[in-house]
């Protein structure tokens, strides 16, 4: 899940890293995504991923679909 990149010396950030971690779950455009399918791609606590997705949700990089689903509203994030 993590990945640890050279900075200026400050510390990274956990949430941030973990929201960047669920956006990278979103592997095509329109794919739709489970909690569950969330926390087995990143490896979060189930409370930790829905408080995540609720607050990407909330800043308008997630929608909801459904009871437990979400989608990206942004461009797959691909590895280089």
């Amino acid at each position: 899940m993590e990945q640890k990149r050279k900075s200026s010396g400050c510390p990274p950030v956990r949430a941030v890293e973990r929201a960047c971690a669920i956006l990278r779950c979103f592997r095509y455009e329109g794919e739709v995504l489970r909690l569950r399918d969330v926390t087995e791609r990143t490896s979060l606590s189930k409370s930790t991923a829905y408080r995540l997705l609720r607050s990407l949700q909330a800043g308008g990089l997630l929608q909801r679909v459904g009871e437990d689903s979400f989608s990206s509203l942004v461009h797959p994030i691909r590895e280089s």
